[in-house]
């Protein structure tokens, strides 16, 4: 586990270019989600969204078996290469802002500071350093499960929900609205300052002043947990829970959390009395 937490906290601070490509080059939308990112685990690599160039679409990505940021057309050709170990942040992204002008595209806002803060990393400045294969391959079967999670309580739910990767957080996540008075958010977080591992978690959100979850008699159950605060109200599943070298173990206990406490929202969503 603590391999993976490192990538993460690797990969959540080199996103934060590819978020910068997207706040920079592809629409704004109120929900800030132009700037997020895709993990493809067909393509081993994170995935920007694709930006219009005079000579046709791009898309920024960072290739996780080679660790190189790579700038590929629609056709997935490889129009732009750029080595992210040995060099800083900085440099990689004066590269970067170079490649994007040759292809036509005003890059002049592209290094600027992004509207979010992230976790302030010791490694933030330095020189980056070649990530570890096997670091690598557990973050992407961890991160492959989340987008399977993601798709499997779509699909139970008969929603329709993007599965992105948030930059600011960095949490694999779907938000969909269940009914017309409840929204659920779904997504593998990375360790914080509430649950020391990365975690799974559920959140709900009413969508009228009517509606409201009542967080009374909460089941306790044996692999995951309840939190209820003043900042956030949820169920969580700790990733040390699953055995990521069991596909089938872990989609069983991932299924059951998914299920178990969509219910309890579903049942637990009632509806405050009008005065007459």
């Amino acid at each position: 586990m603590k391999s993976y937490i490192e990538i993460d906290k690797h990969l959540h601070l080199r996103s934060q270019i590819i978020a910068k490509a997207n706040r920079t080059f592809v629409p704004s939308k109120d929900d800030d989600s132009h700037t997020n990112l895709y993990f493809d685990p067909v393509g081993s690599r994170l995935l920007g969204r694709w930006i219009d160039t005079p000579s046709g679409k791009v898309i920024l990505s960072f290739n996780l078996i080679n660790q190189h940021f790579e700038l590929l057309n629609q056709k997935l050709n490889l129009i732009a290469n750029h080595n992210s170990n040995g060099q800083t942040i900085s440099n990689i992204e004066k590269e970067l802002e170079s490649s994007f002008s040759n292809i036509g595209l005003n890059s002049r806002d592209f290094r600027k500071d992004l509207h979010f803060e992230i976790t302030e990393y010791d490694f933030a400045e330095s020189v980056l350093s070649e990530l570890s294969s096997s670091g690598l391959e557990q973050w992407k079967s961890f991160r492959y499960l989340a987008n399977i999670a993601s798709l499997d309580l779509l699909g139970l739910s008969q929603a329709n929900s993007e599965i992105r990767i948030w930059p600011h957080h960095f949490d694999t996540g779907i938000y969909f609205e269940i009914n017309p008075d409840l929204g659920i958010g779904f997504g593998l977080a990375m360790a914080d300052s509430m649950i020391e591992v990365p975690y799974f978690y559920m959140s709900a959100y009413t969508l009228n002043k009517e509606a409201q979850v009542v967080y009374e008699d909460l089941p306790k159950e044996n692999l995951w947990s309840w939190h209820v605060t003043e900042h956030w109200k949820g169920a969580t599943l700790r990733l040390d829970q699953l055995n990521i070298d069991s596909w089938e173990h872990s989609t069983v206990i991932l299924q059951s959390f998914c299920k178990n406490t969509l219910s309890w929202y579903l049942y637990h969503l009632q509806y405050k009395m009008t005065q007459v």
